[in-house]
């Protein structure tokens, strides 16, 4: 009787283990990209235009990852767009934007209010 309860106990304990391992392999992770402010001059089509940026500008994530966005800019608001996957809508200062990534792949994505700010998720 005592190995039979020590037995289903161990086995409960193995099972409860592999449970807990596929739930942390599983569980989506969280990356935040920041919304720089105004930095210098950058040149847009010959242009000299405030030097607005994502920090960092190039990330890579797993399959599941949900990115954040956050604007710290203190002034200006900004939007994340990624042709045919993902538009924000304006992003005020302080305020953020999420999008999950389910498929592999490089995702490019800019600004349309300032298009020099660029930047791209590799997800694999």
């Amino acid at each position: 009787m005592i190995k039979r309860n020590l037995a289903i106990s161990l086995s409960l304990v193995i099972v409860g283990g592999i449970i807990g391992v596929i739930y942390i392999s599983s569980r989506q992770d969280l990356t935040i990209v920041k919304i720089e402010g105004e930095s210098g001059v950058a040149i847009y089509n010959g242009t000299s235009v405030p030097a607005y940026s994502f920090s960092p500008a190039t990330i890579e994530v797993k399959k599941g990852t949900t990115v954040t966005w956050s604007n710290a800019d203190p002034i200006a608001a900004h939007t994340v767009i990624s042709l045919g996957l993902f538009e924000s809508q304006l992003i005020q200062p302080r305020g953020d934007f999420s999008f999950q990534f389910n498929e592999v792949g490089v995702f490019d994505y800019y600004c349309s209010l300032h298009p020099w700010m660029k930047g791209k998720i590799i997800v694999r």
